[in-house]
């Protein structure tokens, strides 16, 4: 009976912890005042969204891939490993920061991505590592207020 309600445990366990995955999901602000966006695929790896929602200059936002090892991949203003391609067709490589010119349109052209994507595909120096496959509802819900924000060389403080 206890093997049971053990294997009974593990299904619903493992249809909950599916359930959440290619969801958009927004987490409390952080205390530097930053909304946190994750989205999770069914091979564990992450997209983490940092976007400074509070009026600190001197906090900037961030992109940052994590794979299913525990490896974090971000773009510097110098260096950008990681290219996101949204819907097969659009592409990204937002910048380490976005209070310069080149960072800004990096990064607006990034999230605008993000915010109507169905499919996003993560290369990481120009190999396809990872995809996700947002619902339609995570996406309208969640993943459309990631579209607002702005880069910091365009926000007015």
């Amino acid at each position: 009976m206890k093997k049971i309600f053990f294997a009974l445990g593990l299904i619903v366990f493992c249809s909950i912890t599916n359930a959440a995955t290619n969801q958009w999901e927004r987490y409390p602000d952080t205390d530097e005042g930053q909304a946190m966006y994750i989205i999770q695929n069914n091979k564990y790896d992450e997209i983490r969204i940092l976007c400074n929602i509070s009026r600190n200059q001197s906090v900037d936002h961030g992109a940052y891939f994590i794979n299913i090892d525990g490896k974090v991949y971000k773009n510097t203003n110098s260096k950008y490993p990681v290219t996101y391609v949204f819907n097969d067709t659009e592409k990204a490589s937002p910048a380490g920061t976005t209070d310069w010119h080149n960072g800004a349109v990096q990064w607006n052209k990034f999230v605008q991505g993000l915010a109507v994507a169905t499919k996003i595909d993560v290369l990481v120096n120009n190999k396809k590592i990872a995809t996700f496959k947002p619902s339609f509802a995570s996406v309208r819900d969640i993943a459309s207020t990631i579209g607002r924000c702005e880069s910091m060389a365009y926000r007015k403080f």
